[in-house]
């Protein structure tokens, strides 16, 4: 008797296993955006402190973030694009958040002199330096500079393809146009 039941579920078992086919594929959802996965950004940063130093009677505030996905393989093959929200001008010099890559010169009047801030950022191996000099030496001091300024850094590593001709037209993008290549957020 125990046998019979036994071939009776074998029987069944199998008639089961085998009529039985895999379903058909329900809809597929739209495709994702293309990314870059080889491109890194960092957030946005506000400087906190700034070194001043000065050098042939200019001084000259620096801020340095550490960037460990600077390597010199980075330096030497691909690119690191730097970008700036001078959030601490009167919006009459730079409108709020305006987004533009260094270096930024800002033009302005103190007294009857001209004033020239120039931002730039010099990347190294593990590290990115942010550096503001002033033509009229306005900046003498941590406190005498507004900390409402923020800075983002884009990696472009050298074998990444971008649909771009070379480095020089990666540069040459607007903020919104690099993010929207490059499918970063904003």
């Amino acid at each position: 008797m125990k046998v019979g039941k036994l071939c009776i579920l074998l029987f069944t078992g199998s008639i089961l296993l085998f009529s039985c086919k895999k379903g058909d594929t329900g809809p597929q959802g739209p495709p994702g955006p293309e990314g870059s996965p080889n491109v890194q950004y960092s957030d946005w940063f506000t400087p906190d402190v700034y070194k001043v130093t000065t050098r042939f009677g200019i001084s000259s505030l620096d801020y340095t973030k550490a960037a460990p996905a600077i390597t010199q393989e980075i330096l030497d093959k691909g690119t690191v694009l730097v970008y700036g929200k001078l959030n601490g001008y009167s919006t009459s010099l730079w409108t709020a958040n305006q987004t533009a890559q260094l270096p930024i010169q800002i033009y302005y009047q103190i007294g009857a002199a001209t004033n020239i801030d120039t931002w730039s950022a010099l990347p190294t191996v593990g590290n990115l330096r942010i550096n503001l000099v002033s033509s009229a030496n306005a900046y003498t001091s941590d406190q005498s500079i507004s900390h409402n300024h923020s800075f983002r850094y884009v990696i472009i590593p050298g074998g990444v393809k971008l649909g771009l001709a070379n480095r020089s037209s990666v540069s040459a993008l607007g903020y919104a146009e690099l993010c929207d290549a490059l499918k970063i957020p904003q």
